[in-house]
């Protein structure tokens, strides 16, 4: 009895929802006015890329293996041409040989990208150099090969 009770409920509702639609026909020919409210678009949130904050060079050996910039004062440079990789090394916050420095290696094939020698003119300066830390005989290291990633 409850089924026919529901059934019949169902149809009533639907007969009197099809009714009220057809009811009241459309007429094409009466202008319509819609009012267009403006809805509010959400912004999406920005996201910030971490952009990497500048170490002092002596921090360097605590994020071996992270991409980061690095600055410091140049002290000391040496261009060892006769190396194999012709090398030129700008030893910063402390020279060659203090374990506790930091240096820019830039290897003798990126020289070229250079406008002027390196060792020459980076020494005495203060620079930013951004690249992957890595460590060499205990000390750390970025190789740099673009002179974009020295400011």
């Amino acid at each position: 009895m409850n089924k026919k009770i529901i059934s019949l409920f169902l149809i009533f509702v639907l007969v009197s929802v099809t009714l009220g639609c057809i009811s009241k026909p459309y007429n094409s020919t009466r202008a319509s006015t819609a009012v267009i409210t403006p809805v509010q678009e959400k912004v999406p949130e920005v996201i910030e890329k971490e952009t990497p904050k500048a170490i002092l060079w002596n921090e360097a050996k605590y994020n071996i293996g992270d991409r980061v910039t690095v600055y410091g004062t140049v002290v000391g440079t040496r261009y060892a041409s006769s190396s194999n990789g012709k090398p030129i090394f700008l030893n910063i916050g402390r020279d060659y040989p203090d374990p506790n420095r930091f240096t820019v290696v830039i290897w003798g094939r990126c020289r070229p990208n250079f406008s002027s020698s390196p060792e020459v003119y980076y020494r005495g300066k203060t620079i930013y150099v951004t690249g992957l830390i890595t460590e060499y005989d205990g000390v750390a290291q970025i190789e740099v090969c673009d002179p974009y990633q020295i400011q």
